[in-house]
């Protein structure tokens, strides 16, 4: 049976509303996952999430609640998650998801198939170009996959970034460096999430989500407290072997970093770990906006000392 060969994770902090509409389509009648053993990582939450949980546990026996003794953070949670994973494949939800069951046939035969990579969720999909299905990976919930890609050498990998915030990449770009694709379903996507739709890359300000439950942010290592979504992706994808693939990531990516980019920016202070991985033309593409920026910076300082001298001037007359 199916159910047999899936191993469902829901990861979750202090979400108690949204996870009772997620829980409601999951458990819905026409859910064909309704009846899968489905292990919830609950990040000790104190909101009453926690014992939402607990009340659903009593009415699903095939509900699995884990309750970390402290909140190890949203990506550590997802780490967790492969560690954890024992079954043939795996598929992890979050708290805030909506699902579409009708291309679920699609799945059924496509893990029937053997296919090791099954993408779920299409919203940034425009061609099936490697480059979308890659970033449409940021999203958590849109792969299933084999666990035989879950080899020791990977989730020590999975663990050693959780800093970057794209823990879920990881296996991704192992699995490229194999030289294998991904399956994508035709019909329509599966999981989606109206927070993640459509929305384009931003910086360190609306990566705030990924510390909640921080009491006090100014104790957090510099490397995680200041982390960006661009540096971190940048980060979980170096070891990618094909440059084409890479460079056009890359690219995608850092123009949306290089709009924000300035000596005053949270992507400046991991400059070493953006520069690096920079092809050469969007190196000096940031070399040209750092001179600019320094330019502007310059003439303002002279036109304030300017208008000091004027204005001390003024007070003789």
């Amino acid at each position: 049976m199916l159910k047999d060969k899936l191993d469902i994770f829901l990861v979750t902090y202090n979400r108690k509303d949204k996870l009772y509409k997620t829980l409601e389509s999951i458990f819905s009648k026409n859910s064909p996952i309704k009846d899968f053993d489905i292990t919830i990582l609950d990040n000790n939450s104190d909101d009453g999430t926690s014992e939402l949980i607990d009340k659903y546990c009593m009415q699903h026996s095939n509900i699995k609640h884990i309750r970390h003794n402290r909140n190890i953070g949203a990506n550590a949670n997802i780490a967790r998650c492969y560690e954890l994973a024992a079954k043939d494949y795996m598929w992890i939800l979050c708290d805030d998801d909506v699902f579409d069951w009708s291309s679920w046939s699609e799945v059924e035969e496509a893990i029937i198939s053997d296919r090791e990579m099954i993408i779920v969720a299409k919203y940034a999909i425009k061609n099936n170009k490697k480059m979308d299905l890659v970033v449409q990976a940021t999203f958590v919930p849109s792969m299933i996959i084999n666990t035989s890609i879950l080899d020791d050498t990977c989730i020590r990998n999975i663990y050693d970034n959780i800093y970057t915030m794209y823990v879920q990449l990881v296996p991704i770009v192992m699995y490229l460096n194999q030289g294998k694709d991904f399956f994508v379903i035709n019909g329509n996507s599966i999981v989606d999430n109206p927070n993640e739709c459509g929305k384009k890359l931003k910086t360190y300000d609306s990566c705030v989500r990924y510390h909640r439950g921080v009491e006090d942010s100014s104790k957090m290592y510099f490397r995680n407290k200041t982390m960006s979504q661009c540096v971190g992706f940048v980060n979980v994808i170096e070891p990618l072997q094909d440059k084409k693939l890479k460079k056009e990531l890359l690219n995608c990516f850092l123009d949306a970093a290089l709009h924000f980019f300035h000596p005053f920016s949270k992507e400046f202070m991991h400059f070493a770990d953006i520069w690096i991985n920079m092809s050469k033309s969007t190196k000096l593409k940031l070399f040209f906006k750092i001179i600019i920026v320094y330019d502007i910076l310059k003439f303002l300082a002279k036109s304030k000392q300017k208008l000091f001298r004027f204005l001390s001037l003024c007070r003789f007359f």
